[in-house]
């Protein structure tokens, strides 16, 4: 499990420029935005963006309580969940949708998405290879 400490301290210098990156392009550059209104894909974009905003800010809030403890030593990976979910919420909160710009068409069409969505799918992957990991193993790695 120490080897994945090697992946979180880039991961989190990566996270943070990419937070600010994005805050560029979304303030600055809005002619490479596609406003996503809804959540992933989409989705549910009848919503409220100030309600969908405090759904999203909440779950954010519960995941990381829930497992904040028995996993602190990798403190690292909630913070990049924690800055990059941040730059999401921010901006449907400032502007109603969150500023998507990076479409890949190579062999089908995929959804639209921005840097701030892989490093929450990144770190939530790693909080699960760090759960399943102790599941298995059976210790927890943050006593």
């Amino acid at each position: 499990m120490e080897k994945i400490r090697i992946l979180l301290t880039p991961l989190l210098f990566l996270s943070v420029i990419s937070f600010f990156l994005h805050l560029y392009i979304s303030f600055f550059a809005k002619e490479f935005c596609f406003w996503n209104r809804g959540i992933i894909f989409g989705l549910m974009d009848f919503l409220n963006p100030y309600l969908l905003s405090f759904f999203l800010f909440s779950f954010l809030i519960f995941v990381i309580c829930i497992l904040w403890k028995p996993y602190l030593k990798y403190w690292e990976v909630f913070v990049v969940l924690g800055i990059s979910s941040f730059g999401n919420i921010l901006d449907r909160l400032v502007h109603g949708g969150v500023c998507d710009y990076i479409d890949i068409k190579i062999f089908f069409d995929f959804p639209i998405f921005n840097l701030n969505d892989i490093f929450i799918s990144t770190a939530l992957i790693i909080i699960l290879f760090i759960v399943l990991h102790d599941a298995v193993f059976g210790k927890q790695t943050g006593e």
